[in-house]
């Protein structure tokens, strides 16, 4: 035991850099395989900044002289370089850029409104206030998840913009609300899920896009983890239960949304245009299903991210699950995450361009 603690720093160290190794390596794993490397994606932001102080601590033991196991330091190094070079990066710092008169610009918002936690019905003054947010930004396209029929309609009635209009009676959907003419769409839930997506043929300047507003596989772990939140005495088997069934329900889920990116893959094949993806994923940038929609695409956070990009409030220390990935031939001159109080999420805004 007296050697166990002699070495504790050490033990500390390497767990935290094998964990982070996991997790940037999950991209590339199916959870149908390892459902264990999704959950370590999901707290990578964690390990990063576990791996930060892990590498500041045997900074300052340098620094005082004590160069025993000084090679320690590499592996706390190697998992902040790699971190900060993926789409996991949890800080982007870039400014906004201005399209050139050649080329067309393109303002895409993809919000998870929540059925905008009907504020309509109880609230009028944030009513009032969510219709002076989108007199401000004004997109051209904006790409809805847990939206509805009366949400649609409002938000299309208040922009004056045409719309997916549908005829299911279920309450949330996905939706696409678009300044521009819409050609052809369609929408549809996923197999065995309360999830959706929607997908849109737009003639936006003379250019036809496709855009996909996309939900994929919700965890459905918010009312357990609040119970342990609220509760979390590990010498009782109902914390323990609780656990177990959060991992239960975080792999399950996990191995959704891996077959539902799939889906909308290959559904992206068959378009003979451009398309967009836009939605709430649901996982991290390190999760299997961001990296089958992210393939040939660019991340607008990524590309013209300002701060950390956080797009849901909760337990994660930065917790980006909101995205908009647009082909390689396109640019992105503004990525922005507006914390607004009208949903769960936050809304994202990207100003896209091109050339002809």
């Amino acid at each position: 035991m007296k050697k166990l603690i002699k070495h504790i720093d050490l033990i500390f160290t390497l767990l935290f850099a094998a964990a982070g190794l996991i997790a940037l390596t999950s991209p590339f794993v199916d959870p149908a395989k390892n459902w264990l490397y999704a959950f370590f994606a999901l707290i990578f932001p964690w390990l990063y900044a576990a791996n930060f102080l892990a590498l500041l601590y045997w900074v300052v033991r340098l620094a005082f002289g004590y160069r025993h196991r000084a090679f320690t330091i590499i592996f706390p190094l190697v998992i902040l370089v790699w971190g900060w070079f993926t789409p996991a990066r949890i800080y982007q710092h870039h400014s906004f850029a201005k399209a050139s008169p050649q080329q067309k610009t393109l303002r895409i918002m993809t919000y998870n409104t929540h059925s905008l936690r009907g504020f309509r019905e109880t609230n009028n003054k944030k009513e009032k206030e969510f219709k002076q947010f989108l007199e401000k930004t004004h997109p051209d396209i904006i790409l809805c998840q847990e939206t509805s029929m009366s949400v649609t309609k409002y938000l299309a009635d208040n922009l004056h913009y045409y719309s997916t209009v549908y005829t299911s009676k279920k309450s949330k959907e996905a939706s696409i609300i678009s300044r521009y003419p819409i050609l052809k769409f369609e929408q549809k839930r996923f197999y065995k899920s309360g999830n959706a997506y929607a997908w849109a043929d737009i003639d936006v300047h003379g250019k036809i896009i496709r855009f996909f507003s996309i939900h994929l596989q919700s965890n459905a772990i918010s009312t357990e983890t609040k119970k342990l939140a609220d509760d979390a005495d590990l010498q009782k088997r109902k914390t323990w239960a609780t656990i177990r069934k959060i991992f239960a329900l975080y792999r399950m889920t996990a191995r959704q949304r891996t077959n539902q990116a799939n889906e909308i893959k290959q559904l992206a094949l068959q378009s003979p245009y451009p398309v967009i993806f836009a939605g709430d994923f649901n996982d991290p940038p390190l999760s299997n299903s961001y990296h089958i929609l992210s393939e040939n695409k660019k991340d607008t956070f990524t590309e013209r991210g300002k701060g950390t990009g956080m797009t849901f409030p909760g337990m994660s220390l930065n917790l980006r699950i909101d995205y908009v990935l647009v082909p390689n031939s396109f640019k992105t001159l503004r990525h922005e995450v507006l914390k607004v109080p009208f949903s769960d999420h936050y809304p994202v805004m990207a100003d896209v361009t091109w050339y002809d």
